[in-house]
């Protein structure tokens, strides 16, 4: 039984194929991880997208009207699209998978930050604007560019102001939920979902079945015996970990290895721990420092005495500058 079918429970908690206009479900998407959104098919091509945070979606191919008495609270999407502003950056690696980027008219990242380089390359050219952050777009740009769809991640939950005037521009939001996703195979069938909108469903199934094959394949093999420790230290200084329920901590264990995980007594909605990185009076006490925590300060303390060292400059015991790690995904 597949995992979405075994949460069937949560998901008719928000699957509602009731139009409002009389026309009956011939069919749905076949999903096998995912569990935060259901495609449903209608005739005439519709289809309807239901999202686990209530919202409700309906795909009209190119050339079909709407459906009169269209029940309040479905926004339409009208195909083909052809402009979208794109917020969503987990949404970048499944739009370039499915070849769709070239319907992102404006985005939310900088070519710089970009994680996709057939997108970063389109936004240097000047074919995609910058159209700002979730939380202050640029309006008139977005205007002016003729978007009719924005793909925002569950950030957008927190400027509700700006959904609010997007849609008030005549812009259809979509907030998709990949991130709260319990498996990590359940973020990538997402992939699905975008390949309905942007009419590429076949090439986004045929994705889907490939990447997965592959997680499979190397899940299916024996662990490796390998612990790892997956940490970041942020602007401030601390160390940022994941939760052993992250999807990161999922991958890691797929590949073999065997998370070493630091979460806490108390849960809460966030993926990441953040841990104080202030140094004790005496930083390679055992007492209540974890061994990670001593690790790391002791690598710091031996990279800052060989930088003085080669400075010539007296090392000073009781300093701390905090060091920034940048860590690579795999």
């Amino acid at each position: 039984e597949s995992s979405a079918a075994a949460s069937g429970a949560n998901v008719a908690d928000f699957h509602n194929t009731d139009l409002g206009c009389g026309l009956e479900p011939t069919g749905s998407l076949e999903l096998q991880y995912a569990t935060n959104f259901t495609v449903d098919t209608f005739e005439g091509g519709l289809r309807l997208i239901c999202i686990a945070n209530g919202e409700r979606f309906l795909i009209v191919p190119e050339n079909s009207p709407v459906p009169e008495d269209l029940a309040s609270g479905i926004a339409v999407i009208q195909q083909p699209v052809t402009s979208t502003y794109l917020v969503s950056t987990g949404m970048i690696c499944l739009l370039d998978e499915i070849d769709a980027l070239d319907a992102v008219t404006v985005s939310s990242v900088t070519a710089q930050d970009c994680p996709v380089e057939h997108l970063a390359q389109a936004i240097d050219a000047g074919d995609v604007a910058y159209g700002g952050k979730y939380s202050s777009p640029d309006f008139e740009l977005i205007a002016n560019s003729d978007c009719t769809l924005a793909i925002e991640n569950t950030k957008i939950n927190h400027a509700p102001d700006a959904k609010q005037k997007l849609q008030e521009l005549g812009v259809t939001v979509i907030t998709e939920q990949s991130s709260t996703e319990p498996e990590v195979l359940g973020r990538l069938e997402w992939i699905k979902l975008m390949g309905a909108i942007f009419g590429h469903e076949e090439q986004a199934q045929a994705s889907f079945d490939a990447i997965a094959a592959r997680v499979e394949s190397v899940a299916s093999q024996d662990p490796t015996d390998t612990t790892v420790a997956f940490f970041y230290i942020n602007d401030d200084g601390a160390a940022v970990t994941r939760r052993s329920t992250d999807y990161f901590s999922q991958m890691i264990e797929l590949a073999g290895g065997s998370f070493v995980s630091f979460d806490p007594a108390d849960e809460n909605e966030s993926s990441t721990l953040r841990h104080s990185m202030r140094p004790p009076r005496n930083p390679m006490s055992s007492s209540t420092t974890p061994r990670w925590m001593q690790a790391l300060r002791a690598s710091r303390i031996l990279s800052r005495k060989t930088r003085c060292s080669q400075t010539s400059k007296p090392f000073r015991r009781g300093a701390y500058t905090p060091v920034t790690r940048t860590c690579t995904k795999p």
